[in-house]
């Protein structure tokens, strides 16, 4: 089973958003902070929060210019990627 975890800072108000919606859709996931592990940083080339990486692949980046997924857009992006 792939993993599934979402990458943010501690104070990111969409990061605990984004872990309720992927739970409510049974795609168990983790959350990172940068804060606690600042070298993911660097590993996934993150300039906002948050984010969502599957199997160490970025498939969602935060930020002003994106808004936040709603359901089914999650719910598709983490079965296309799921699926590959």
């Amino acid at each position: 089973m792939k993993t599934i975890m979402i990458v943010a800072t501690k104070n990111c108000n969409y990061a605990r958003t984004l872990l309720q919606r992927l739970n409510g859709l049974d795609m168990p996931c983790d959350i990172a902070f940068v804060d606690d592990n600042p070298a993911l940083i660097e590993k996934y080339q993150l300039m906002s929060s948050p984010n969502i990486v599957i199997d160490d692949q970025v498939v969602f980046r935060g930020g002003q210019e994106n808004r936040m997924p709603i359901i089914s857009e999650l719910r598709n992006l983490c079965q296309k990627v799921i699926l590959n």
